[in-house]
């Protein structure tokens, strides 16, 4: 009777040996989806860090233009002292109006760049969450083991 008790507990074990062994092929293949997704990620990042460094340098750029532009007006406005009182008026709403299309191009980078930082800064919280999930799923698996 013994014999056939624990020839019936050997099955059971081994049953359970199995199911052990099925949930950890699981828990690695949601390991390696989760592993790609981390390099997606990291991928983005690296592309976001690139955009962000042309944007940079577009607004540099254009912080060089806007410069140049008020050199260039305060050129002409020298040489046009002669002018009528209209001519003069006329050069300052134009200078007006590139300073502030400047400033908007300058408003526009700045959201976009920090765009970019939120999007990273949720894909780092999204790849956290996802590796926290996976821990606790192992550790689930653990202790069921």
């Amino acid at each position: 009777e013994q014999s056939v008790e624990i020839t019936k507990q050997c099955e059971k074990f081994n049953k359970q040996s199995e199911k052990i062994d099925e949930q950890s092929v699981e828990i690695i293949k949601q390991s390696e989806k989760i592993n790609k997704q981390s390099e997606k990620i990291n991928e983005q990042s690296v592309e976001i860090t690139k955009q962000s460094e042309k944007i940079n340098e577009q607004s540099e750029e254009i912080t060089k233009l806007h410069e140049n532009n008020i050199r260039h007006l305060e050129l002409k406005l020298t040489t046009m002292e002669d002018l009528t009182t209209k001519q003069s008026e006329k050069i300052d709403e134009q200078s007006e109006k590139m300073n502030k299309q400047s400033e908007k191009m300058n408003e526009k980078i700045n959201e976009q760049s920090e765009e970019i930082t939120k999007l990273h800064e949720n894909n780092i919280r999204h790849l956290e969450l996802k590796l926290t999930t996976m821990e606790d799923l192992t550790t689930k698996q653990s202790e069921k083991i």
